[in-house]
């Protein structure tokens, strides 16, 4: 029978970029790396493996760095944030940022340049071009349950090969067949369902969330919400993703943004951003001035600004 996983997972725990460029442009793609923020120290934990054609590998940086890179013909990669955030410049001045939970498709041939920040975890694939449909005709940043289930799948088939020498031999051909399948008909995968009834318990929700972002709550439990709804956590997160195409935490992010932008607009003339910011619960403000940037194309500040 043909071997599907080339070796068990190979790790790699260093302080030297040399030696992480090299095991990177090897298994993923040619990679350059800018370290001009870091005083040239990191500390890179990686992990990769072969299912077949497909290459996978868990990594961190451990700095802020800056990768560039190109996709090889013929491959794709998939980027996707399984902790802390990126930035991606997608060419033409864009730059799409991805959170934790969200995941990037590169076409063959495409330039890529992502900075890491000290946290960024990314479970990265190297993969037959063939295996990933353009998602509504081109590769684009996604998240919600598709990103999701992607990065569980990844999580899963690194810890799946790790488990003993045998393992590699016994599901090797099953770990491909796995991958190939969830790429080509990825019909499970929760999305949208246009013209589908949102159910009661996540209007619900979205009503509970509204209320708490606008007495300024801090923190909106996930958990308590479900209890007060009558689900579980759960069906709550699944309803989310099903139904709104996004995760709960999204949810109130959104909101939070939207009633920032609401108080910039009503009550600019009393206040600065950092009280309407307090006012909306918002705790981490310079994040959210990034998140209010990318949401409506000005900071908040600028926003203010211009409406006087």
């Amino acid at each position: 029978m043909r071997q599907t996983f080339a070796a068990l997972p190979q790790r790699i725990e260093t302080r030297d970029a040399d030696a992480v460029v090299a095991m990177l442009s090897r298994i993923l793609a040619p990679h350059e790396m800018d370290m001009r923020e870091t005083g040239r120290t990191i500390r890179a934990q990686v992990r990769h493996v072969a299912a077949g054609p497909c290459r996978l590998a868990d990594l961190t940086y451990g700095a802020p760095v800056r990768i560039r890179s190109r996709v090889p013909q013929g491959r794709i990669l998939v980027h996707a944030v399984a902790e802390g955030r990126s930035r991606m410049a997608l060419g033409d001045r864009k730059v799409a940022v991805l959170e934790a939970g969200m995941m990037h498709v590169s076409p063959p041939g495409s330039p890529l340049d992502i900075a890491f920040e000290s946290s960024s975890r990314h479970f990265t694939a190297n993969l037959p071009s063939g295996l990933w449909p353009a998602v509504s005709g081109r590769y684009d940043a996604l998240a919600g349950g598709e990103a999701m289930v992607w990065i569980d799948l990844m999580r899963f088939m690194l810890g799946w090969a790790e488990l003993g020498p045998g393992m590699p031999d016994l599901f090797g051909d099953r770990a491909e067949r796995l991958i190939t399948e969830f790429l080509r008909d990825r019909t499970h995968v929760s999305r949208p369902e246009v013209g589908a009834a949102v159910p009661w318990f996540v209007k619900q929700a979205k009503a509970a969330i509204a209320g708490l972002v606008a007495n300024g709550a801090h923190t909106i439990s996930l958990c308590e919400i479900a209890a007060d709804a009558g689900v579980s956590v759960r069906t709550l997160q699944s309803g989310f993703r099903r139904f709104l195409g996004h995760t709960f935490g999204e949810e109130v992010r959104e909101q939070r943004l939207e009633r920032l932008d609401h108080l910039i607009v009503e009550r600019g003339d009393q206040f600065d951003v950092t009280a309407l910011m307090q006012a909306c619960g918002i705790v981490s403000m310079g994040r959210f001035a990034g998140y209010y940037r990318d949401r409506f194309g000005v900071a908040p500040s600028d926003r203010l600004r211009r409406r006087h």
